[in-house]
Order: C-alpha cells, then sequence, then structure tokens
C-alpha cells in the first residue's frame, strides 16, 4: 500500500472510530437526561469528568511517544508493548486510587463515590487499553483502533439503554462503563496477537525507566489541557448544586458535537502543516490562512444559529425538564470560534517546533479558567461557568494570536470573515422569522441559505477543494 493511501485509510479510521464514540456517547447522554433528569445529568457529567482528569493522568500522554518509538523499530515492539503496559497498569491503579480517594476529600454523595469505584476499574482498563491503540496506530493499522473502539461502544450503548430503562442510576452505569472498557481491552489484546509480529515479550526495567523519562514533556499538555476543559465542571460540582451541573452540562454536551467537527479538522491538517513547514514557509503560511479561513466557515453560522434556536433544540434534544439551560446554551454555544482558533493554531505551533510554547500557553490558561471560574461560578453559579469557559477559552485564543503575529506571520482576520459574517447574519435573520416552525426545518433552511449566500459572494468553490486535494497529494 502506497504512503498517501496509507495516511488516508488510518486517518478514515481514526476519524470514524471517533465518531462512532461521540455518536454513541451523545445518545446515552440524551437518554441519561431523559430519565434521570437534571440532577442524573449532574451526577453522570460529573463522573465522567473525574475519569477523563485521572485517565489523562494515567496514561502519561504516553500515546504519541510510544507511536513515534515503534514506527522508527518495529523490532522493538513487543518490548514496548509488554513494559509500557507494565508501567501504564502502576500509574493507573495510583490514579484510580486517587479518584476515588479525591471524591471523598471533596464531600461528594455516595452515588458518586460509588460510581467513581467501577469509574476507576474502568480507567484501568481503559488505560492499558490506550498503549495497544498505540501500537497499532505505529504499524499503520489503525483499522484496529476501529474494531475495538467499536465493540466498546457497542457494549456501553446497549448495556447502558437497558440499565436505564430497568431503572439503574448513575452507578449502574458507571458499572457499564467498567464493563465496556474491559471488552474494549481483551478485544485490544485479541488483536494485538493475531495482526500484530511481538518479538521479545519480556519485563525490561531499563525500558520502563527509558520511558518514564521521556514521558513528562508529553504529558504536560495533556494533563494541562484536559485540567483547562474540565475545571468548569469540578468547580461547578463544588461550589453549586448537582442540577445545577446538570442543567450546566446539558448545553455543553450539544457543544461537544460541534466540537467533534473542529477536532476531526485538525487531525487532517496536522501531517500536511507538518510537511509544510519543511518545504515551504509561503506555503506553509497560506495553508494556515486556509486552515482558520474554513473553521470560520463552520463556526460563525453554527454560533449565530445555535444562539437563535438555543430554547428549540435544548426542548427538542432533552425535554422541558432543561429549559432552564438555554441561557447558558446562548454563552457556551460562542466557544466554537475561539476554540477551532485554537486547534489551529496549536497545531501550526507544534508542526514548526513551538511546542513548549504551546505548553506555556496550557498553562496560563488553566490558571486563569481556574480563577475566572472560582469568581464566576461563586457569583453566578452555572452561567458563571459558561461565562468563565468562555473567556478563558478567548484569553487561550489571544495568547497564540499575539505569539504567532510577533514571531511567525501575521494574518488579516477581517478579510477572512468579514463576507462570511454577513452571510451568517442574512442566515440568521431567516431562522429567526421561522421560529415557530419544527426545529429541524428551521436548521435546514438557515443551511440552505447559508450555503447560498456563500456561493453567491464567492467563498465557496470547487477551487477550495481542489486546493486540499493538491496539498494531500
Amino acid at each position: 500500500m502506497s504512503r498517501s493511501r496509507s495516511v488516508i485509510k488510518n486517518t478514515g479510521a481514526m476519524l470514524l472510530g471517533t465518531i462512532v464514540r461521540m455518536s454513541a456517547s451523545f445518545v446515552l447522554v440524551i437518554f441519561v437526561g431523559r430519565k434521570l433528569g437534571p440532577t442524573g445529568m449532574g451526577e453522570f457529567s460529573l463522573i465522567l469528568t473525574l475519569f477523563w482528569v485521572f485517565q489523562t493522568m494515567a496514561s502519561m500522554g504516553i500515546q504519541p511517544l510510544l507511536i513515534r518509538e515503534i514506527a522508527k523499530d518495529r523490532e522493538k515492539t513487543g518490548l514496548i508493548l509488554i513494559n509500557a503496559s507494565i508501567l501504564s497498569l502502576a500509574v493507573s491503579l495510583l490514579m484510580s486510587g486517587a479518584m476515588i480517594g479525591f471524591g471523598h476529600m471533596m464531600g461528594y454523595s455516595s452515588t458518586i463515590n460509588n460510581a467513581s469505584i467501577w469509574m476507576g476499574i474502568a480507567l484501568i482498563l481503559a488505560t492499558i487499553s490506550l498503549v495497544f491503540q498505540s501500537v497499532f496506530i505505529a504499524w499503520e493499522k489503525a483499522e484496529l483502533v476501529l474494531i475495538s473502539m467499536t465493540w466498546e461502544n457497542i457494549v456501553r450503548l446497549a448495556a447502558g439503554i437497558f440499565v436505564i430503562f430497568r431503572g439503574g442510576e448513575v452507578v449502574a452505569i458507571a458499572g457499564v462503563f467498567a464493563l465496556a472498557s474491559l471488552v474494549n481491552l481483551l478485544v485490544n489484546i485479541r488483536l494485538a496477537f493475531h495482526q500484530i509480529t511481538c518479538h521479545y515479550m519480556k519485563f525490561d526495567m531499563k525500558i520502563c525507566v527509558w520511558l518514564a523519562r521521556l514521558v513528562p514533556a508529553f504529558a504536560g499538555i495533556s494533563v494541562f489541557n484536559t485540567l483547562f476543559w474540565n475545571m468548569d465542571m469540578l468547580l461547578l460540582s463544588r461550589l453549586v448544586t448537582m442540577e445545577s451541573v446538570g442543567f450546566y452540562s446539558a448545553p455543553m454536551r450539544l457543544v461537544n458535537v460541534a466540537k467533534l467537527v473542529l477536532q476531526s479538522y485538525k487531525v487532517a491538517i496536522q501531517p500536511v502543516a507538518a510537511r509544510l513547514f519543511v518545504e515551504s514557509k509561503q506555503e506553509f503560511r497560506a495553508f494556515c490562512e486556509k486552515s482558520l479561513f474554513y473553521v470560520f466557515m463552520f463556526a460563525i453560522p453554527v454560533c449565530i444559529g445555535g444562539f437563535i434556536l438555543s430554547d428549540k433544540i435544548l426542548l427538542f434534544i432533552f425535554g422541558a425538564a432543561f429549559a432552564q439551560s438555554g441561557l447558558i446554551f446562548r454563552i457556551v454555544v460562542w466557544i466554537l470560534i475561539p476554540y477551532g482558533v485554537v486547534l489551529v493554531f496549536a497545531s501550526f505551533l507544534i508542526a514548526s517546533h513551538h511546542q513548549n510554547i504551546d505548553l506555556k500557553i496550557n498553562v496560563i490558561s488553566m490558571i486563569a479558567a481556574y480563577i475566572l471560574g472560582y469568581v464566576f461560578i461563586s457569583n453566578l453559579g452555572a452561567i458563571g461557568a459558561a461565562l468563565a469557559v468562555l473567556c478563558s477559552l478567548t484569553l487561550f485564543m489571544i495568547q497564540q494570536l499575539i505569539y504567532i503575529f510577533r514571531n511567525m506571520f501575521k494574518i488579516d482576520i477581517w478579510r477572512l470573515t468579514y463576507k462570511m459574517i454577513l452571510a451568517a447574519v442574512y442566515m440568521g435573520s431567516i431562522v429567526w422569522l421561522l421560529q415557530d416552525f419544527h426545529v429541524l426545518i428551521a436548521i435546514t433552511t438557515g443551511g440552505v441559505v447559508y450555503f447560498g449566500m456563500l456561493a453567491l459572494l464567492g467563498l465557496f468553490s470547487m477551487r477550495d477543494i481542489q486546493y486540499f486535494i493538491r496539498l494531500k497529494r
């Protein structure tokens, strides 16, 4: 298989796996919201937040390191696989205990503490699974990751819906997560020994120490970025009621679906940006500008449309119990614009070997997120959390802009966006007039109007598609 076909196949497999995971999670969230109400949604969201924070710490950001080392020398696969698994098991056991202890220290309810035991088991299993997935990616067999993720999400979704309809609550759902993680690990082990050649599978303390010494640089960005994105939920769970956490988490789940599109886009542009930095600085800058162009093309209309239809969208998906979440949604939907810009700039900073700058920006932004979150949530509750995440993410984007504009190149943001802003505002006026119609009619009509306006303004054509095809080749 040629290199270009391999890249396309593996990128497609990873994107499809992400879509499967996010789709299954979103469907499960809808059932949780409708069956368990705002309080149940708040407990469920808090448990997931604790899981992702401590699982990120347990994984140590080791995945890119393993991919790099195995890809350089596949003969090391067996040694790295067994020793990285042992190292991950040891660290994940510590982090699992830390997560359970954190819940007791924070004074969470017995429901949260009991659920955290099951999620601790899931954390251990999921961390070891990441090692196997890293091996699959390094061997350019990302379709194996897709297989294991698909089985995991089938079990999670089917068993999760079953226990919800049988009257199970958050503790039972956490047990389902542990079961799904076990299935994922077992599938990964079977695939590894049937699809991957693993020699010299033995414990070697030198290999473990070597991996541990290389981990900190990779772990730093991963941990601080995860803390940044979960600071709102952690502070909310401490400062307000669990019902308010539920009112906040429902619109954030909707925003996360849109974030998936931007995350997938980031995956697609990363290898191209890395190659262009070596080949042509002029093309590198032009590609950054073009990448931002498409982020704005997607994010701006979604923000305007979501702002106008916030109440109807929440009612359609989660029901009347989440009517109070409308104002929160109208605030958090605007994070998509700075979020998309942050992803693009982070990709280009790493591609140009400025990853240390990206780490510093992550640290500063995480500290700012904590300070803003504490002040705003203490005074405004869930609405304050929405304002805090929007302000801290905007600060994140501004730091990137200042560094890139001063040290790399400048981009005329207004020139990129003024026509699509005009198209999005026109679309928004049509959507506003259609508010009395079904929400799906308003969304569909708004999309048609928006892309029609882009075509009339000369912003949407086959030339853009051909540009990306040429770069990919």
